[in-house]
């Protein structure tokens, strides 16, 4: 195995460690998250982040048709109980599993399907911002309505020129 590890002047270079060590934990986790979370729950975002004192282990979740502070609790138990039998992260370490939040950027094709007829602001990679309801999830991007002084305009937008989407909350 050191033959395929970066050499920095004759010793295997910490960052690489550090990086392997990281890679191997978000990989672990992702592996043990598909069994727990089921057909209905999905992971958006697993970040590990190696601290001094303490590491970070977090989690952001969803659901076809969003995700409970109960269910992200059930997850957060067994993936503690996993992590610590298999002494994944031998140091101290902090796990937050949670929702994404109203404010959170959609980043999954099962996130926009759940907010159909929510108003979005979207944010292309190239133009000017948009805002505007969410009609349609297409297999290569989306359909929103515009609305204009005197009418509404249908755009099909392509998920390649979506830079960020997040949704609009209405009260």
């Amino acid at each position: 195995m050191r033959q395929n590890l970066e050499v920095f002047r004759g010793a295997v270079s910490p960052f690489l460690i550090l990086k392997i060590k990281m890679d191997n934990v978000l990989n672990t986790i992702q592996g043990w998250l598909t069994p727990l979370l089921g057909e209905e729950y999905f992971a958006i975002d697993v970040q590990f982040v190696m601290r001094k004192p303490t590491a970070k282990l977090l989690i952001i979740l969803d659901g076809d048709k969003g995700i409970g502070i109960d269910k992200c609790a059930e997850v957060s138990r067994a993936l503690s109980e996993l992590i610590d039998e298999a002494d994944l992260i031998p140091n101290a370490y902090t796990l937050e599993v949670s929702s994404p939040g109203v404010d959170r950027p959609l980043t999954s094709l099962r996130q926009y399907t759940q907010h159909i007829n929510r108003t979005l602001r979207l944010t292309p990679t190239e133009g000017e911002e948009l805002q505007g309801k969410l009609t349609a999830v297409l297999p290569e991007g989306i359909q929103i309505e515009i609305k204009q002084k005197k009418s509404v305009e249908t755009h099909d937008i392509p998920f390649a020129n979506i830079k960020k989407a997040v949704v609009i909350v209405e009260f």
